[in-house]
């Protein structure tokens, strides 16, 4: 894909490992990295606030 691509993932995620998560660079021509929050596969629940501005830092970024 020739857009901009961030990841993000869950430290303790036995679903999905770091090495899964930064496969997703063979997908882009731009890889913006990978930001990993404290929890398992559903870290989103206690991250909500600080992942949703993390997801609008980085759209900001790419759209400049």
């Amino acid at each position: 894909m020739p857009v901009p691509l961030s990841v993000f993932g869950g430290r303790r995620d036995k679903l999905i490992g770091e090495d899964r998560l930064l496969s997703w660079r063979a997908f882009t021509t731009h890889f913006r990295g990978l930001e990993r929050y404290e929890g398992d596969h559903f870290y989103v629940m206690d991250h909500r606030q600080p992942l949703a501005a993390a997801i609008t830092a980085a759209m900001r970024s790419a759209a400049a």
